[in-house]
């Protein structure tokens, strides 16, 4: 749960941290390795309740290569029953392993 997020502000920080740290090459993984947020750097599933279509700025970074799974339920009612089927969509996705669509390659290659 992301609250008082400010996406810009996370991916600004990432890049600050990085040149704090004495990085010269300021790379992809250099920003990845220094944004705030704890351990998980990329977020692979997203489930959004209320069956918006959008992320609304929630980690643009990190979910850029994520998952996406609608529900038309709120989060109240969200269940485990709901959960377990987000998963089961999310397993058959990365099994057909997609095109990463930043580089052109195949995820999970």
């Amino acid at each position: 749960m992301a609250i008082g997020y400010d996406p810009h502000g996370d991916i600004v920080e990432g890049i600050r941290r990085a040149i704090a740290a004495g990085v010269t090459e300021i790379d992809e993984q250099a920003i990845t390795a220094a944004l705030p947020g704890g351990p998980s750097k990329e977020i692979d599933l997203v489930i959004r309740t209320s069956g918006e279509q959008r992320l609304s700025g929630f980690f643009p970074w990190q979910t850029a290569k994520a998952e996406i799974v609608v529900s038309e339920k709120l989060w109240p009612d969200f269940t485990e029953h709901d959960f377990a089927q987000a998963l089961e969509f999310y397993a058959a996705h990365r099994t057909a392993a997609p095109c990463d669509e930043v580089r052109g390659e195949r995820r999970g290659s």
